[in-house]
């Protein structure tokens, strides 16, 4: 997952970054208020959140080149490069290609999905 992930990001923007949450167990993911069927449960999502670089662009650059399984836009405020923060998830056969956004702690459920960022 995390070489998937990881490597093409760096890679294109030449910046090492940590991911905000990766793999979580069920408690902390319950504390945390996260949505009972989260990817990060299961090993296969990360939230990604790179300092010089708006969390806008980084979707929209996953989007173009990267498969995945759900991309979402997080809390993103326009005008704030640093607001939000991108969920990639992957799976390791038939990933969706879902891209969603989502605002205010919604669960991704919630949220409208028109198939772009």
């Amino acid at each position: 997952m995390y070489v998937i992930t990881f490597t093409p990001i760096r890679e294109h923007y030449g910046i090492p970054f940590v991911p905000n949450s990766r793999y979580r167990i069920s408690e902390l993911n319950c504390a945390i208020h996260g949505t009972k069927v989260s990817q990060h449960t299961l090993g296969q999502a990360v939230d990604v959140k790179v300092k010089v670089v708006s969390n806008y662009e980084i979707a929209i650059w996953i989007s173009k080149n990267l498969q995945f399984d759900q991309l979402i836009l997080e809390n993103y405020t326009s005008g704030i490069p640093d607001s939000a923060c991108v969920h990639y998830s992957y799976v390791k056969k038939d990933n969706r290609m879902n891209l969603l956004t989502i605002e205010a702690r919604k669960h991704a459920s919630d949220s409208s999905n028109n198939g772009s960022l």
